[in-house]
């Protein structure tokens, strides 16, 4: 079998994108024993809930655990990435959480050879699309998979597919199906999809090319998509669409969050900007110019009132606007004539660029750690989870910020308030009562129930606003998590005094310990564990 040029040019890319990309992100390794690479709540709540679909064995309710206790809440994220990590997991034997976490890897790397076969429509020099893609590692990018955006980029990768398409003109029922894996992955994708969409209808109604056919067509697109769809569509609506309507807020940044912008890309931009410059002239060019240019506009439109979702379609900009480079580039190889394989040369020397650096270019970032998990407070969140039902009181830890990580025990997390425990410590006494948090996910959704298939309810609006944020008694609950270390010695220390106090009552005791945390087991919850004043520990 002879291997063509672009054939070898994208085994290359799959290798770097593996390897460099994947592989410095997870210490090539595919398997771990613990999550790794994980640097912020979200990358924890999607992983969580795929976990809690396997346990469960189904996604028609929330776990209660992920859910502050409550066993009637419907599944109101949507649900394809969980269902396609889960799948994974089985198949596989991978952990859940290296099972989603590598589908949003994979589908990423599909997005961007879907934009190398939509270019190739468009010019010979295709494979210069490829090496733009390696920047989903750059610093900016990055954050999508390290901080949790898994369900927008699958999105997106979904996205890719439908304008592949639309933009060749394949049967309806495709572009259904790829409508409706964006509805079910995350909804608010759909948005951008109607943009591109409207946009090209519009230029296709102008050029006199849309006719009665392609109508028929769109329709049977819709009609398809809904019914595929619908059964989502209708929590979407009762849940997220009536927590969280649309509302104008412009915004510059997002937190903390580094955000991707043409900056980041260095002079690599100017490709991007001269080959959607060249579509506009070019005839053959201009649908696809239409795709580049939509998915640009729209990552700006956090100054018009969407929010961040406008930055979270930016993470995918590598990808998009590689199409436009590609043909930008391969355009000015084409007017000095260099032979087809030229490009093939350029693309390979390009990606090896990116993946090592040079003056000037974006390249691809490294993770420097593991992320927030480390293997000893996962031995304790598996220990945990195969304890008896009960309620989990978890004292400060340096990871518990990012919250999302408590539901991996399978208990139902309550968490001291940080400011009442730093004044605790500061007042050197062991309190009975602290002002605690029951965790949950409610995410804006109110913790929603249905009632019927048009009628939902709200647990979070139907008890008083302090049920998830008051002081509450220490001695009422079944396990009580405490860290032995801490970047703070004195909150470490002041858990180990706290541990010892509780201990001295017959009816706790310790279930689990290791060198970073212990669990202890209150058999009589609601029996006085410690003096209602406290106890005061100073010298």
């Amino acid at each position: 079998m002879k291997l063509r040029a672009d054939e070898i040019v994208i085994a290359v890319f799959v290798f770097l994108f593996l390897f460099y990309g994947l592989g410095n992100l997870w210490g090539h390794q595919l398997a771990h024993p613990f999550p790794y690479s994980y640097q912020a709540s979200d990358t924890f709540q999607h992983q969580v809930r795929a976990e809690s679909i396997k346990v469960m064995g189904s996604y028609r309710m929330e776990a209660p655990w992920i859910v502050a206790g409550y066993t009637d809440n419907v599944g109101f994220y949507p649900p394809i990435l969980y269902h396609l990590g889960v799948a994974l997991s089985y198949g596989s034997g991978l952990e859940t959480y290296d099972s989603t976490y590598l589908i949003v890897f994979l589908f990423a790397l599909l997005a961007s050879l879907a934009v190398y076969v939509i270019a190739k429509r468009y010019t010979a020099h295709a494979v210069l699309v490829l090496p733009f893609c390696l920047l989903l590692f750059s610093i900016a990018s990055l954050v999508g998979f390290t901080w949790g955006s898994w369900p927008s980029l699958l999105s997106q990768a979904f996205l890719l597919l439908f304008a592949w398409s639309i933009l060749t003109k394949q049967r309806f029922w495709i572009s259904a199906i790829a409508l409706s894996a964006i509805a079910l992955t995350h909804t608010s994708e759909l948005i951008f999809v109607v943009l591109f969409w409207g946009a090209l209808i519009i230029y296709r109604l102008f050029k006199k090319e849309f006719r009665k056919e392609d109508w028929i067509e769109a329709v049977k697109t819709g009609v398809l998509f809904l019914l595929i769809s619908l059964w989502y569509l209708i929590i979407f609506y009762f849940t997220w669409a009536k927590a969280q309507p649309f509302r104008f807020s412009v915004v510059a940044d997002w937190g903390n969050t580094p955000v991707v912008s043409l900056f980041s890309l260095g002079i690599l931009s100017l490709l991007f900007i001269l080959g959607m410059g060249i579509s506009v002239f070019k005839k053959e060019w201009r649908e696809v110019g239409i795709l580049s240019l939509i998915l640009l506009l729209a990552g700006f439109t956090n100054y018009i009132g969407f929010d961040v979702r406008a930055f979270q379609l930016r993470q995918f900009w590598p990808v998009y606007l590689g199409i436009a480079a590609a043909l930008g580039l391969g355009y000015l190889l084409s007017l000095v004539k260099l032979p087809k394989i030229a490009s093939s040369g350029i693309a390979v020397l390009l990606a090896i660029v990116i993946v090592f650096g040079a003056p000037g270019l974006p390249k691809m970032a490294k993770a420097e750690s593991q992320g927030i998990m480390n293997p000893y407070h996962w031995e304790m969140f598996e220990a945990l989870k195969g304890l008896p039902e009960g309620r989990a009181y978890f004292f400060y830890g340096d990871i518990y910020g990012q919250n999302a990580v408590l539901r991996n025990g399978q208990h139902v997390p309550y968490m001291v308030l940080q400011q009442d425990y730093i004044a605790a410590v500061q007042n050197a006494t062991v309190k009975r009562q602290y002002v605690t948090r029951l965790l949950g996910d409610h995410h804006g959704v109110y913790y929603a129930y249905r009632k019927g298939l048009f009628d939902f309810g709200y647990r979070a609006l139907e008890v008083p606003k302090d049920e998830y944020h008051k002081p509450m008694d220490l001695c009422s609950f079944e396990y009580v998590i405490l860290d032995k270390v801490s970047n703070q010695p004195m909150f470490a220390q002041y858990n180990q005094i706290a541990a010892q106090l509780l201990l001295k009552n017959p009816w706790i005791t310790p279930v689990f310990s290791n060198d970073a945390a212990m669990i202890l087991q209150n058999s009589e919850p609601g029996r006085d564990c410690l003096p209602q004043e406290g106890v005061y520990v100073g010298s």
